[in-house]
Protein backbone atom coordinates (compact mmCIF):
# COMPACT_ATOMS: atom_id res chain seq x y z
CA UNK A 1 0.00 0.00 0.00
CA UNK A 2 2.89 2.47 -0.13
CA UNK A 3 1.15 3.95 -3.25
CA UNK A 4 -1.37 5.28 -0.93
CA UNK A 5 0.91 7.70 1.36
CA UNK A 6 0.65 10.34 -0.63
CA UNK A 7 1.87 9.02 -4.15
CA UNK A 8 5.13 10.07 -3.65
CA UNK A 9 7.89 8.70 -4.75
CA UNK A 10 10.59 10.05 -3.15
CA UNK A 11 8.77 9.25 0.41
CA UNK A 12 8.14 5.73 -1.21
CA UNK A 13 11.95 5.36 -2.00
CA UNK A 14 12.87 6.20 2.14
CA UNK A 15 9.83 3.85 3.30
CA UNK A 16 11.52 0.81 2.12
CA UNK A 17 14.93 1.37 2.61
CA UNK A 18 14.28 2.22 5.98
CA UNK A 19 12.14 -0.99 5.95
CA UNK A 20 8.98 0.79 7.37
CA UNK A 21 6.95 -0.34 4.65
CA UNK A 22 4.94 -2.16 6.94
CA UNK A 23 4.55 0.66 8.92
CA UNK A 24 2.59 2.22 5.83
CA UNK A 25 0.48 -0.97 5.80
CA UNK A 26 -0.85 -0.82 9.46
CA UNK A 27 -1.78 2.78 8.77
CA UNK A 28 -4.32 2.31 6.03
CA UNK A 29 -6.10 -0.77 7.68
CA UNK A 30 -9.42 0.30 9.23
CA UNK A 31 -9.06 -0.99 12.81
CA UNK A 32 -6.28 1.53 13.27
CA UNK A 33 -9.04 4.74 13.19
CA UNK A 34 -9.48 3.41 16.66
CA UNK A 35 -6.38 3.69 17.76
CA UNK A 36 -5.69 6.85 16.31
CA UNK A 37 -8.41 8.12 17.98
CA UNK A 38 -7.64 6.75 21.32
CA UNK A 39 -4.09 8.59 20.56
CA UNK A 40 -5.28 11.80 20.25
CA UNK A 41 -7.70 11.82 22.87
CA UNK A 42 -5.03 10.84 25.30
CA UNK A 43 -2.38 13.25 24.24
CA UNK A 44 -1.04 15.62 26.15
CA UNK A 45 2.13 17.91 26.94
CA UNK A 46 3.49 18.50 30.21
CA UNK A 47 6.41 20.34 30.64
CA UNK A 48 9.07 19.52 28.32
CA UNK A 49 6.99 16.10 27.56
CA UNK A 50 4.82 14.89 25.06
CA UNK A 51 3.11 11.67 25.27
CA UNK A 52 -0.51 10.15 25.09
CA UNK A 53 -1.85 6.54 26.56
CA UNK A 54 -2.68 3.92 23.85
CA UNK A 55 -3.81 0.28 24.92
CA UNK A 56 -2.11 0.50 27.97
CA UNK A 57 1.61 1.85 26.35
CA UNK A 58 2.89 5.13 27.38
CA UNK A 59 3.59 7.10 24.01
CA UNK A 60 6.56 9.04 24.04
CA UNK A 61 6.17 11.72 20.58
CA UNK A 62 8.23 14.53 22.10
CA UNK A 63 10.55 16.19 19.37
CA UNK A 64 13.66 13.70 20.78
CA UNK A 65 11.64 10.38 20.34
CA UNK A 66 10.85 11.22 16.54
CA UNK A 67 14.19 12.33 16.44
CA UNK A 68 15.21 9.08 17.78
CA UNK A 69 12.80 7.53 15.76
CA UNK A 70 13.51 8.72 12.64
CA UNK A 71 17.42 8.59 13.02
CA UNK A 72 17.12 12.42 12.56
CA UNK A 73 20.05 14.35 13.96
CA UNK A 74 18.69 18.02 14.75
CA UNK A 75 20.95 21.12 14.12
CA UNK A 76 23.03 22.88 17.22
CA UNK A 77 20.84 25.90 16.09
CA UNK A 78 17.52 26.54 15.00
CA UNK A 79 18.55 28.33 11.36
CA UNK A 80 15.00 30.27 11.49
CA UNK A 81 15.87 31.32 15.64
CA UNK A 82 19.48 32.16 14.01
CA UNK A 83 17.74 34.53 10.77
CA UNK A 84 15.33 36.47 13.32
CA UNK A 85 17.87 37.06 15.67
CA UNK A 86 19.97 38.90 12.53
CA UNK A 87 16.80 40.38 11.56
CA UNK A 88 16.42 42.27 15.13
CA UNK A 89 19.26 44.76 14.64
CA UNK A 90 17.94 46.14 10.74
CA UNK A 91 17.10 49.44 10.21
CA UNK A 92 14.05 50.99 8.46
CA UNK A 93 16.35 51.12 5.75
CA UNK A 94 17.27 47.29 5.14
CA UNK A 95 13.91 46.16 5.68
CA UNK A 96 12.85 48.69 2.60
CA UNK A 97 15.65 46.82 0.57
CA UNK A 98 14.24 43.59 1.55
CA UNK A 99 11.00 44.72 0.91
CA UNK A 100 11.41 46.08 -2.65
CA UNK A 101 13.27 42.84 -3.16
CA UNK A 102 10.58 41.13 -2.31
CA UNK A 103 7.41 42.91 -3.34
CA UNK A 104 7.53 43.39 -6.80
CA UNK A 105 4.29 44.64 -8.36
CA UNK A 106 2.83 42.46 -11.01
CA UNK A 107 4.47 38.77 -10.05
Amino acid sequence: MLHKLLGNPEFEQVLIARGWHGLNDMVFQKANKTVALEFYANARFSGRRYGSYVWGNDIDFSPQAINNLLDIVPPEQCDVKRRRETCESWDDETWEEVKSLLCVEGA
